[in-house]
């Protein structure tokens, strides 16, 4: 996608959605306890990749995303959420523009969350069905937040402190043994006056009946690891952010991973952001089958790679926003697949009520 192109569409994109000025979410009862929410995402997105033999491909798509639901009160102590969302796959909500597909785009729309809540004992919380990743998160290194798991998941509060916990169906194995994982987190807020920050700890054990030893990735094929280990800090002071991630595993090899970040708030309208990855191959739940998907992949996983992320955020009006990203990534072993250089360029504008 050339560069005209992108601005014109970026401009079109922009006037259309500067009209709008949404509320967030809608009370459908006079008692507040049933709610209607939802949000819409718009992506100009352009690839280009170049392999080890030296040939290069590239593409260019729009895409969208939507996803639209409600949450609900039944009384003090129970509550729930259904989302409906377009989505292609796991971890791909997004759908690209293609009016004669077959099926139709978007034909796929079904539930990414459905669950129910019990806050009935003091500072915790019980969740179970197809929820969020209960994990504090800065980056999505560790778990791709479009990745809503079937997992019954507990949130202790006491303070400054919180424990997460959740028990995940990975795989229903039917009459064979089920793939399950156990994560585990405890974080820390602290801070006073103009600086505030988080401390994180925490880690995944994925139970898999395959062989530990496979020469092939993926939970099919048997993992390299079943034991993964994550430390996050951030600071928060002024209009700065600051962060690091750093990811250990219990494979033989390529067990590594970090995430360093900078980010700055420019005024309310406008912020910077830019981050720097550096993800080994067996450093992620699931061999890399978990982590984020933005810096491109060889399927099944997004891994084995390093390289910048760079991110310009502009507020366009109430719960209305575009962001330009960057994503620049290099292989760390050469050998392992077939690409080289990984680089994505997107637009995204977010309307949400």
């Amino acid at each position: 996608m050339n560069t005209q192109t992108i601005v014109a569409a970026g401009i079109i994109t922009v006037a259309l959605i500067l009209p709008s000025m949404a509320t967030a979410s809608i009370p459908l009862d006079k008692d507040d306890k049933v709610e209607l929410f939802g949000d819409v995402r718009l992506r100009i997105e352009a690839d280009d990749r170049k392999k080890q033999d030296s040939t290069t491909n590239n593409r260019d798509r729009w895409r969208y995303r939507a996803r639209f639901g409600v949450a609900f009160k039944v009384n003090g102590e129970w509550s729930g959420r259904l989302r409906l969302a377009t989505g292609n796959g796991m971890n791909s909500p997004h759908n690209t523009f293609s009016t004669a597909d077959s099926p139709p785009s978007g034909s796929n729309l079904g539930f990414d969350q459905a669950y129910i809540a019990f806050t009935g004992i003091k500072n915790l919380t019980v969740i179970g069905g197809k929820t969020g990743f209960n994990f504090w998160q800065q980056t999505e290194v560790f778990w791709d937040n479009d990745i809503n798991p079937d997992a019954f998941a507990l949130i202790y509060k006491a303070g400054s402190l919180t424990l997460n916990g959740a028990y995940i169906i990975v795989t229903d194995g039917g009459w064979n043994d089920d793939v399950t994982a156990f994560t585990y987190q405890a974080v820390y807020h602290g801070g006073s006056g103009g600086m505030k920050y988080t401390l994180a700890a925490g880690g995944a054990t994925l139970d898999a009946p395959t062989d530990m030893d496979a020469t092939d990735d993926g939970l099919a094929d048997g993992l390299h690891a079943d034991r993964h280990w994550i430390i996050s800090g951030q600071l928060r002071t002024g209009s700065w952010r600051f962060g690091v991630d750093y990811l250990q595993s219990n494979a033989d090899t390529e067990d590594t991973a970090y995430v360093a970040q900078i980010r700055f708030k420019i005024n309310k309208t406008v912020g910077l952001r830019a981050y720097y990855y550096y993800v080994e191959t067996f450093a992620t739940p699931g061999d890399g089958v978990f982590t984020q998907d933005n810096f491109g992949s060889n399927e099944p996983s997004a891994d084995n790679f390093k390289g910048p992320r760079l991110q310009l955020d502009y507020k366009l009006g109430n719960n209305s926003t575009m962001d330009v990203r960057y994503y620049d990534a290099k292989l760390i072993t050469k050998g392992v697949d077939t690409q080289d250089d990984r680089s994505r360029a997107q637009i995204n504008f977010n309307v949400k009520f």
